[in-house]
């Protein structure tokens, strides 16, 4: 587990109260219109990243991962 996937891990068990996996639905995890704006800021935050509205194209928290990583590179 590298520092992105234990970041977000934290911040979802943190968020929203549950144990997240990596093919979790970010719905099933209770991330709502509301909980998306505050994700964004978090992950904004944590990783020195800007979230832009690709974010809403993430359905899982693997994908979130992933977004996360690929903002990351540039």
């Amino acid at each position: 587990m590298d520092a992105v996937h234990e970041g977000i891990f934290n911040i979802l068990r943190d968020k929203f109260s549950m144990e997240p996996k990596l093919d979790m639905s970010l719905a099933a995890l209770g991330v709502d219109s509301l909980g998306m704006a505050e994700l964004t800021v978090d992950l904004e935050k944590q990783f020195g990243i800007k979230v832009d509205e690709d974010i809403l194209g993430t359905e899982t928290v693997g994908e979130l991962i992933e977004y996360v990583r690929s903002k990351q590179k540039k």
